[in-house]
């Protein structure tokens, strides 16, 4: 079924260590009710131990006390939903990339470099392993000072009026071209480097 990563709050407990009104956050089934068996219960959550949830990897399964942190209070439970799980990503690709040795690359190329779950890699991949790996964002011109100025990548490189201009522009073999995905590439861009624009 459909989940989601957001907080709860328990209005009704039968576990000694997780009590009513505590509030947690992690994978949910988007329902009006939720019903777990708490298991390895620690100072920071809990593991839903309900047996059908079992073969679920282990991230979808975890769920976690919201607590003020840092004076922060309920302000900070916005930023948790937003970047939890992008984190989570990342650190699954991080992990996935260190086991392997970073393949035996000596520089790693992220593309949409400006991304939540690319600058979540390239947090974890600066932090714990910079002297292993030259990290090299790839990012549109747009959001090239933003990238930089995270300071997780070693180098930041632009593509996407390139990309447009000799991929479609100035392509003697193509009459016609055509852009899908999620960006929309506005007739007034000045990064699309492109003239005769339908949008």
């Amino acid at each position: 079924g459909l989940e989601a990563r957001r907080a709860s709050i328990f209005g009704r407990s039968e576990h000694d260590d997780v009590p009513v009104g505590q509030r947690i956050y992690g994978y949910m089934p988007m329902s009006t009710h939720f019903v777990v068996e708490p298991t390895d219960v620690t100072d920071s959550g809990f593991v839903d131990g309900t047996a059908y949830r079992a073969p679920l990897p282990a991230v979808y399964n975890r769920y976690g006390y919201v607590t003020a942190e840092s004076g922060d209070g309920d302000s900070r439970e916005p930023y948790v939903a937003l970047f939890g799980p992008l984190f989570y990503t990342s650190w699954l690709l991080a992990d996935e990339i260190v086991e392997e040795n970073f393949y035996g690359a000596t520089r790693l190329l992220c593309s949409s470099a400006s991304s939540k779950t690319a600058l979540s890699l390239a947090y974890v991949l600066k932090r714990d392993h910079s002297d292993k790996v030259t990290l090299v964002g790839l990012t549109s011109e747009g959001n090239k000072g933003f990238t930089e100025g995270t300071g997780f990548y070693d180098e930041v490189v632009t593509f996407f009026r390139d990309f447009l201009s000799g991929g479609f522009k100035d392509s003697v073999h193509l009459f016609k071209g055509v852009l899908t995905g999620i960006l929309r590439v506005a007739k007034e861009s000045l990064f699309s480097g492109l003239n005769n624009i339908e949008v």
